[in-house]
């Protein structure tokens, strides 16, 4: 997994307008929690921060506090954005060690092309437990050849073995939907319509 480096500073002033000075530098107010820091304002990088959340949400980063040594391994634990910009106005960091397992979100995708209908995703996300260092990127569901009706489940998937998927085993990962308009065939229809035409052509018969 790629690592990234954060530069960081510690953020003494908590006033709305100081944040308002971080922005016009290029800089981010964030927190990091954790067993040695403590909870900790900090001030980041904001082009470094960009560059690591764009390479997905279970990135490492390697925090370096200037006069608080460092690096610190981090994660991303959330992000706050502008509604209408889309940039980053706040963002929360947890302590992580490389030898502790974590509990964590990894995005699911879909590969392959069914034999028939629409395939969809019911959970776009589950729940991992796993170390730092062998979180995947994403989790692949392969859906080659299923059809309509069928669906793959948490405990069907195949996930790396150092990997623990918290979430329900029975949950639906991906369900294949019947193409938009397609008619299904109740049973017993080809009957009612052929005494339907039984019955009319009876009739006209009679007349």
């Amino acid at each position: 997994m790629t690592e990234y480096s954060l530069d960081a500073s510690v953020r003494d002033n908590m006033a709305k307008s100081y944040r308002k000075f971080l922005f016009s530098r290029g800089k981010i107010p964030a927190v990091v929690y954790g067993k040695t820091l403590g909870s900790m304002p900090l001030e980041v990088s904001g082009k470094q921060l960009e560059r690591a959340v764009q390479s997905g949400r279970n990135t490492i980063i390697n925090l370096v506090v200037s006069g608080n040594g460092g690096p610190y391994k981090v994660m991303v634990r959330d992000l706050q954005y502008d509604p209408i910009k889309r940039v980053i106005l706040h963002a929360d960091f947890q302590q992580i060690s490389l030898k502790e397992m974590i509990n964590t979100s990894v995005d699911v995708a879909i590969s392959g092309e069914t034999a028939g209908g629409l395939a969809r995703l019911v959970l776009r996300s589950l729940e991992v437990s796993c170390l730092p260092a062998g979180i995947p990127d994403q989790i692949t569901v392969d859906v080659t050849g299923m059809m309509p009706g069928e669906s793959i489940t948490v405990r069907d998937l195949n996930v790396p073995r150092e990997v623990r998927v918290i979430t329900n085993p029975d949950a639906a990962v991906v369900a294949v939907m019947s193409p938009a308009g397609a008619v299904v065939e109740e049973p017993g229809d080809d009957a009612g319509t052929a005494g339907n035409d039984q019955e009319t052509a009876t009739e006209e018969n009679g007349k």
